[in-house]
């Protein structure tokens, strides 16, 4: 990504994570059990624009790239139980900050890590994971990484 395209994308979900931003991304119909005890902030910043949700089971390792505000991390959180490992990866600050505020909520506390890191210069796609997730800013170029890939891309 050049740096004028990236500057623009930092700053754009920066105001994002400053000010709910309706625009931002596409609406996703999500697990309304799995939001029930989220706060609401995460979920007014979200602008994910895919669930992956349904592929994650008990145990798994699930690695979200542009996990932004932290709402996919906090519902696989809820999903991979003690056993289980999610890690979240946004090259922006702000909506890491964001995420991080909420990372006390108990079901996160030992199932959940949030990364500063941009997926290609920090070679993030090349973790082993059972379920990953691509925000809305990139899309994942083929790598032979050896995860499952749902969720994510732009609409």
């Amino acid at each position: 990504m050049s740096m004028n395209v990236e500057s623009s994308v930092r700053e754009r979900y920066s105001e994002g994570a400053r000010e709910r931003q309706e625009a931002l991304c596409c609406p996703v119909n999500y697990d309304s059990g799995l939001l029930a005890m989220l706060p609401d902030e995460i979920i007014e910043k979200d602008y994910g624009c895919g669930d992956p949700s349904r592929y994650v089971q008990k145990g798994d390792v699930v690695l979200d790239l542009g996990s932004g505000g932290g709402k996919i991390c906090y519902m696989a959180a809820q999903l991979v139980g003690k056993g289980g490992q999610v890690i979240g990866v946004d090259m922006n600050d702000d909506m890491l900050a964001l995420a991080r505020k909420h990372q006390l909520v108990p079901v996160n506390r030992q199932t959940h890590e949030l990364l500063t890191g941009h997926a290609y210069k920090e070679g993030f796609i090349s973790l082993s994971a059972k379920a990953e997730s691509a925000g809305c800013c990139e899309s994942l170029p083929q790598t032979g990484a050896t995860q499952q890939s749902h969720g994510g891309g732009c609409c």
